[in-house]
């Protein structure tokens, strides 16, 4: 079975700060449209009995709307640094310390990670755009990108939250392995533990991809002895179907050490500023240990989490946040069937966190899920009404969520 797409356009792809330059003009549309309505209806009442609020100290502000959840305990570690004791711990250090170094010269905090996020999503969305387009072609490209940016949890990508960092990170992965770039590869392999713990899941899809590339033909003898071994995973994983990283280069197999070393600078990071490598995986205890890597050998605790939601939209038992799974295990089908190598993509960044959390901010988690947006792009190219409906009622539930969360009410 095919594994790629055929090429729907010979267009060439547009540039990527021309696709970014769009995507900050919706962005600056959209945020100026809240910013209005917030200051007419914004609701101050939701911001008193909270543990984290940005700013800290004194009555909540205008700003305090944009640095609702974890956006005002990320600014808190940019202005306070990591201590121990403190459940802001729980997050992971590169976001808020870049946010840190450039408030060094731009002394406004929040306006430093609104900029930022905004600008990191969208050359994300840009970079997205262009590897999908020389994938899949144009129209899938375009449509895909309207996926990702209309899906609920995309309202993460306009608040000085991770997720466009870390989204970030991740398109330069995979435009690094599409294009066999390895030092690009390599380096966004580091950094993505560094944004979030979800970040070392990324060894699945690199090992994938390495072992679905031809085995080297160097005569290397003690690679000979596994060669008919590699060869009956690549029947299962399916052939490689662009030039990627090669098996071939020694020094390819060294990627699949960068999410290691990133985890190994993060727990050395954390002894550094809290005394503590694992200050941070104890902090989880402050959101009564909702997320938990122990969860993902439970998979009939993961089953009956499933069916037993209790709330529309809340922190636990979100209807919403199961809802949305739909699509994730519907990508994996289409993904395992016709794009094999996106496969372990949807594992690690959609199943994996819904397990490993029992779909705790699910909503948020999976906004990074990119091959959801490409299967959604898919659909849009073949079925338009359903994907159109879809589309406006991922954008509908956004625009809510996003409401939600200026108000300090639960997003996600």
């Amino acid at each position: 079975m095919s594994t790629q797409l055929p090429q729907v356009s010979r267009e060439p792809a547009p540039q990527v700060w021309a696709i970014a330059g769009w995507v900050i003009l919706f962005k600056a549309v959209l945020l100026g449209a809240l910013g209005l309505l917030l200051g007419s209806y914004g609701n101050y009442d939701t911001f008193g009995n909270v543990e984290v609020r940005w700013p800290e100290k004194g009555v909540p502000v205008f700003e305090s709307h944009f640095a609702a959840w974890d956006g005002a305990h990320y600014l808190r570690l940019a202005t306070g640094g990591y201590r121990a004791g403190i459940s802001s711990c729980a997050f992971y250090p590169a976001w808020p310390m870049l946010i840190r170094w450039v408030s060094a010269w731009v002394t406004h905090p929040l306006a430093v990670a609104m900029v930022l996020g905004n600008l990191f999503s969208a050359l994300a969305t840009a970079v997205f755009v262009r590897t999908t387009w020389t994938r899949f072609g144009a129209r899938t490209a375009r449509w895909s990108a309207a996926a990702l940016l209309c899906q609920p949890g995309a309202l993460f990508f306009h608040v000085p939250y991770s997720e466009s960092l870390f989204l970030l990170v991740l398109m330069l992965l995979w435009n690094g392995i599409e294009r066999d770039r390895f030092t690009q590869a390599a380096l966004a392999a580091f950094l993505l533990p560094l944004v979030r713990g979800v970040g070392l899941f990324i060894l699945i899809p690199l090992a994938w991809n390495l072992l679905r590339e031809q085995a080297p033909q160097s005569g290397i003898r003690l690679w000979d002895r596994f060669t008919p071994r590699i060869a009956h995973w690549r029947s299962i994983l399916g052939p490689a179907s662009t030039r990627r990283l090669l098996l071939g280069q020694p020094h390819a197999w060294l990627i699949l050490l960068m999410p290691i070393v990133g985890w190994t600078v993060y727990l050395g990071f954390m002894a550094v500023t809290t005394g503590n490598p694992w200050e941070g995986i104890e902090a989880q205890k402050y959101w009564g240990h909702r997320h938990s890597m122990g969860n993902l050998i439970h998979l009939p605790k993961f089953i009956l989490e499933y069916f037993n939601p209790t709330a529309v939209h809340e922190f636990a038992g979100s209807v919403l946040d199961r809802l949305l799974f739909i699509p994730v295990i519907a990508t994996a089908w289409w993904s395992w069937h016709r794009n094999r190598d996106l496969f372990p993509w949807i594992l690690c960044l959609g199943v994996l966190p819904a397990m490993s959390g029992s779909f705790t901010s699910f909503t948020r988690f999976v906004a990074v899920a990119f091959p959801c947006a490409i299967a959604h792009g898919v659909l849009l190219t073949r079925t338009r009404s359903w994907g159109l409906f879809l589309l406006v009622l991922g954008a509908v539930i956004q625009g809510l969520l996003l409401w939600r969360f200026a108000n300090f009410e639960w997003a996600g």
